[in-house]
């Protein structure tokens, strides 16, 4: 599918490699033809990455265009109802958290929700 090579916002921080195609699982869920890569360097990046991005946004391979993300792949396959997620990261003292693909918990707060519109970086 061809090969990527991505710098992140830490100096000297980055990961180069191959995109491939494959089957991502999550849970009990399997999201079909997934594009994945796999880094044969990095630098300054401690564990896997998942990106979850828009479509339009996401990266892509030289001469290639931009590939669904795993939140567009869960939707057209069916597995959720909206292209949405959600984290529940706890408080500092917690050692884990939740994501929740195609909603939110509205357990999690208390309050209104508000809606705020997104402005894509240039």
């Amino acid at each position: 599918m061809g090969a990527f090579n991505i710098s992140y916002v830490s100096p000297g921080s980055g990961v180069r490699g191959d995109y491939f195609l494959d089957n991502f699982v999550i849970g009990p869920v399997t999201v079909r033809n997934t594009t994945m890569a796999v880094a044969s360097y990095s630098a300054n990046v401690p564990m896997g990455i998942l990106g979850i991005d828009y479509n339009t946004r996401e990266s892509w391979a030289q001469r290639h265009a931009p590939y669904p993300s795993v939140i567009d792949n869960m939707y057209t396959q069916g597995l959720i109802g909206t292209r949405a997620y959600s984290l529940w990261l706890d408080d500092l003292g917690a050692s884990s958290g939740t994501i929740l693909f195609g909603g939110y918990d509205s357990a999690k707060w208390t309050g209104n929700m508000t809606v705020l519109p997104i402005q894509l970086d240039a």
